[in-house]
C-alpha cells in the first residue's frame, strides 16, 4: 500500500481538530483514491476535507452510480447517524465506529452498522433515492446504553504534547477520587484509540468503575508523524503518554493510585508493565493481556514486530529497547502493584514464553504480599480470550474477580448480572 494511502487510512479516524500544512499536502494526492475505497469530503474549507475519516461505497441502481461516503467524527453528544445530502453524493456522518455494506440485490438502499462501547451494533437501512435513514435492527440488551455517558477528553504529556482520551462511566459519576479505574492503552503500528463495544467493560461500569482509552503516541490519532513519535526509538514517549494520563486522571479525581488499573495486551502489552516499572506508586493493579516483556528477545519468537519496536541486533535499538524492556527493569525489594497476565497457550504473535518469564521475575522481586499471577489461557491463539463464548467469559470475568478482590470493590447482589449481547 501506497505511504500516502496508508497515511490517508491513518488520519481517516483522526480526532476533529486543526490539522496542520501536512494534511492540506495530503488532500490532492487523496482525492486520487475516490476511485479506490477511501476519500475525502469536498467541503469548502481544505484542512475540514482531512478532518473526518472517509469509506465509499459504490453502488449502481437504475443506470445510476451513487457513492456513499461514511464519516467518523469526533464524539458528539448525541447518539445515532446524522445524514446530509451533498450534491450527487450521500454522506454518513458518524458519532464512533460505523461500516457500511454494499446492498448486492441491485435495491436502491445500502446498510451501515453503528456500535459503540455500550453498543454492539445497530444495522440502519439508507433508501440511497430519498437519502432517508432507519433502524434495521437494534440488538436486544440486558442494559440500557442510555445510563451511562462518554467524553473525549485533552491533557499533556510529559513533553507538553497534547493528548486526546476517551473517558466513561456511569450516569451520576461523582469526582471524589474513590472509583476504581481501567486504563487502557495502545499506541502502536498507527491504531487508533476508539472506544468499542466490551461487555465485561460494562459490567466493570455497573460495579462503579470508570473507563478511560488514552489516544497516546505510537497510534493513529493524528496521522503517521503522531504514529512514529511513539514507536521505536520514540517508545518512551508512547510510556510518558501513558503516565500522564493516569496523572492526569488522578488529578482530576477520576480515581486514586490505589483505584488505578494499568492494561494493555498484544503490541500494546509492553506499556502498562512498562509503566509500572517507572512508576510502581502510581498505580493500585495491572491486567495485562498476551504482552511482549523480554523486549531483548522478542524477535527470536515473532515475526514482523521489528519495524515498530526496533531491531536488539542494532546498537542503538538495543540500547532503546533496554532502558524500557519490563523484563529486564524490574528490581529486587520494590512493592509493585497486584497483577494479572493473561497469556494463550497457542498464541504465535506474543509467546506466551514473555509471560512465564515475566511472572516468575516479578514474584522473585516482589517485596510485598500483594499478588502476581498468571492466567494461561488453554488452546488460544494470540488475543482471543478463549475458543469458545464459555472460555472467553470466564477469562474476562476472572479478570474482573481480581481486580475486585485486589481493590477491594464492593459487589452488590443486583451488580452480578451479565452484559453480554
Amino acid at each position: 500500500m501506497p505511504r500516502e494511502r496508508r497515511q490517508l487510512l491513518r488520519l481517516g479516524y483522526a480526532f476533529n481538530e486543526p490539522l496542520d500544512h501536512r494534511a492540506i499536502a495530503l488532500q490532492q494526492r487523496a482525492r486520487r483514491a475516490v476511485r479506490d475505497e477511501t476519500a475525502i469530503v469536498e467541503h469548502e474549507d481544505p484542512v475540514a476535507d482531512l478532518e473526518c475519516a472517509l469509506h465509499v461505497v459504490r453502488h449502481h441502481h437504475a443506470g445510476h452510480m451513487h457513492l456513499v461516503l461514511q464519516v467518523a467524527n469526533q464524539l458528539v453528544d448525541h447518539v445515532g447517524p446524522r445524514r446530509v445530502e451533498a450534491g450527487r453524493r450521500l454522506v454518513i456522518e458518524n458519532d464512533l465506529r460505523r461500516r457500511v455494506h454494499r446492498n448486492r440485490t441491485g435495491q436502491p438502499e445500502v446498510f451501515d452498522r453503528f456500535a459503540n462501547l455500550f453498543n454492539p451494533g445497530t444495522i440502519y437501512r439508507l433508501d440511497l433515492e430519498t437519502a432517508r435513514g432507519s433502524v434495521f435492527h437494534r440488538p436486544e440488551l440486558s442494559f440500557d446504553p442510555d445510563d451511562y455517558e462518554l467524553k473525549q477528553v485533552f491533557y499533556k504529556s510529559k513533553d507538553g504534547t497534547r493528548v486526546p482520551m476517551f473517558v466513561a462511566h456511569k450516569k451520576g459519576f461523582e469526582h471524589d477520587g474513590r472509583s476504581p479505574l481501567w486504563m487502557y492503552g495502545y499506541g502502536h503500528g498507527g491504531w487508533v484509540a476508539f472506544p468499542w463495544f466490551q461487555a465485561h467493560l460494562v459490567a466493570w461500569m455497573d460495579l462503579g468503575g470508570v473507563y478511560a482509552l488514552p489516544g497516546i503516541r505510537g497510534g493513529g490519532e493524528y496521522g503517521a508523524e503522531w504514529a512514529d513519535a511513539g514507536m521505536r526509538r520514540n517508545k518512551q514517549n508512547a510510556i510518558d503518554d501513558y503516565i500522564a494520563a493516569a496523572e492526569w486522571l488522578i488529578e482530576n479525581r477520576y480515581t486514586s493510585p490505589d483505584g488505578l488499573v494499568a492494561n494493555g495486551g498484544s503490541a500494546s502489552g509492553v506499556m502498562p508493565a512498562a509503566a509500572i516499572n517507572q512508576r510502581p506508586e502510581l498505580f493500585g493493579a495491572a491486567v495485562i493481556d498476551m504482552p511482549f516483556l523480554d523486549m531483548l528477545r522478542y524477535h527470536k519468537f515473532s515475526l514482523g514486530f521489528t519495524s515498530g519496536y526496533g531491531s536488539p541486533e542494532d546498537p542503538e535499538d538495543f540500547k532503546v529497547l533496554r532502558a524500557y524492556s519490563p523484563y529486564h527493569n524490574l528490581k529486587p525489594g520494590i512493592c509493585y502493584p497486584p497483577m494479572l497476565i493473561s497469556v494463550a497457550e497457542r498464541d504465535q504473535s506474543t509467546a506466551p514464553l514473555h509471560g512465564y518469564k515475566f511472572i516468575a521475575a516479578l514474584q522473585a522481586a516482589q517485596s510485598c504480599g500483594r499478588p502476581v499471577l498468571m492466567q494461561q489461557i488453554w488452546g488460544a491463539g494470540h488475543y482471543t480470550f478463549g475458543t469458545t463464548r464459555e472460555q472467553r467469559n470466564e477469562t474476562l470475568a476472572n479478570q474482573i474477580v481480581f481486580l475486585v478482590r485486589a481493590l477491594g470493590i464492593e459487589v452488590a447482589d443486583e451488580s452480578t448480572r451479565t452484559a453480554e449481547p
